[in-house]
């Protein structure tokens, strides 16, 4: 408790992890050409991709790195992925928050955080798929695709070595975040209004969750374990009201 007397009460709260894994012994086994692969001496589910480099500024196409660290348009699929020491897991995690009350009033505020946790955004891959284009909803990014007039950072529409993009990291972001998890705001009427009904308690509140989420991920929404961001349904934003007798 930070402050306790008889109109006023607050205590605050915060917690912090840091998590470290390593492999220490694994059966022998091939992972060549996984998107994750857990190898000795790294995390678990570690991200094995091939690095995504820009745009061919003379026709639009997509350039990787291959495993010599040689630009290519090709690269090869299983031989040009690396091993990136990113994982899915959050390296660290934490909340922090308060508990208030003033005659009566009172209020609960929790934020929960993680950083350094990497997914891969595979419903923005489908969303950048001009092969969809007049089907279904895509990405605004298409609109500043590479043409000869307009040489982008964001590949042709017309790109030949699209297929290749599932491989590589282009699509594999930080989904770092804070989040105001809950908030509870309400007022428990005293027992000296109470003590001619017939009621021990009432309380009038307002609660909700996920109110608010900072974050650079791009997805619905940045919470979960899931590497493949894909099909999976987000935190719902919730407020409601309460009374409680």
């Amino acid at each position: 408790n930070v402050f306790n007397t008889p109109d006023f009460k607050l205590s605050v709260f915060a917690n912090a992890s840091y998590n470290k894994n390593e492999i220490v012994e694994i059966n022998d086994n091939d992972q060549s050409g996984n998107s994750t692969v857990n190898v000795l001496g790294g995390p678990v589910m570690q991200w094995n991709l091939i690095p995504y480099v820009g745009v061919n500024q003379s026709n639009g196409n997509l350039l990787f790195l291959d495993k010599e660290g040689n630009v290519t348009e090709t690269p090869d699929p299983v031989t040009d992925r690396r091993t990136t020491g990113k994982s899915t897991l959050p390296k660290y995690q934490g909340g922090f928050g308060f508990n208030t009350d003033y005659k009566g009033f009172y209020a609960d505020v929790m934020f929960t955080w993680t950083k350094d946790a990497w997914r891969y955004d595979n419903q923005l891959r489908w969303a950048s798929d001009p092969a969809v284009i007049g089907q279904d909803n895509l990405s605004a990014d298409l609109l500043n695709a590479w043409t000869i007039d307009n040489p982008t950072g964001y590949p042709s529409l017309a790109a030949e070595n699209r297929e290749f993009d599932v491989d590589s990291d282009r699509y594999l972001f930080d989904s770092s975040f804070l989040r105001l998890k809950s908030v509870s705001f309400g007022y428990n009427f005293s027992k000296s209004f109470l003590d001619k009904t017939f009621m021990t308690g009432w309380k009038v509140y307002m609660q909700a969750e996920n109110l608010l989420t900072f974050t650079k991920w791009r997805g619905f929404d940045p919470e979960g374990l899931s590497p493949m961001y894909v099909s999976g349904y987000p935190n719902p934003k919730t407020v409601s009201f309460g009374l409680s007798v």
